[in-house]
């Protein structure tokens, strides 16, 4: 029967592994700073791992192990700098080791949806545009919603809901905190221009 849960203990460990997950995921929706984001998606794919592990929904666990060494490696670039075109083998070999993992690990249907979340998230993680960061969290969490449903982990499906709404939001937020301040600007130039113009009449000549 669909959500006839049995509390156990592992049970109970994986429904705390999914709020640490999704507490570092919010926080990185709300963080302009790159390497805080990755730092971030290091302890997500630490605790979604240690969930997926604990509900013995074997697909997820080893994608988001996976997502370790992701979010290792693309620290490491980014700390020493490396060139773009030598990061594009960093995503590759990742993208390459999840499809793989999946392959490896496939057992139903739905075991496809933390794929399509992984991969989606190396995407979002691999590149530095903040704006495209948090649109990509938007169609992850719909993944984790789904997949959380499957898996009949009640508490996951309330988290990611959640944390849906904050992607959602933090999209939002981005555009109407963003605009306003070009518009100061440019009304700040206007005037410092007629104030220096006001000046320029009133000096004696």
């Amino acid at each position: 029967m669909w959500f006839d849960i049995t509390w156990t203990w592992e049970f109970i460990v994986s429904q705390i592994c999914v709020l640490v997950a999704v507490l570092s995921l919010a926080l990185s929706c709300c963080t302009k700073n790159r390497i805080l984001i990755l730092i971030l998606a290091l302890l997500n794919s630490i605790f979604y791992g240690l969930q997926y592990l604990f509900l013995k929904e074997y697909s997820g666990a080893v994608l988001n192990f996976i997502g370790i060494v992701r979010a290792i490696w693309f620290f490491i670039n980014d700390k020493l700098k490396v060139r773009r075109n030598y990061t594009l083998i960093s995503l590759f070999v990742c993208l390459a080791c999840l499809i793989a993992a999946e392959i490896w690990t496939f057992s139903a249907w739905y075991s496809i949806l933390p794929l399509l979340a992984t991969v989606t998230y190396t995407l979002a993680v691999w590149q530095k545009n903040i704006k495209i960061y948090r649109w990509a969290i938007v169609p992850i969490e719909i993944c984790g919603v789904a997949y959380n449903i499957m898996c009949q982990s009640l508490f996951g499906i309330i988290f990611e809901s959640i944390l849906l709404i904050v992607a959602i939001v933090s999209v939002i937020r981005y555009y109407t905190h963003s605009e306003p301040p070009k518009q100061n600007y440019k009304q700040n130039l206007q005037i410092n221009d007629e104030n220096l113009e006001n000046k320029n009449e009133e000096t004696p000549v």
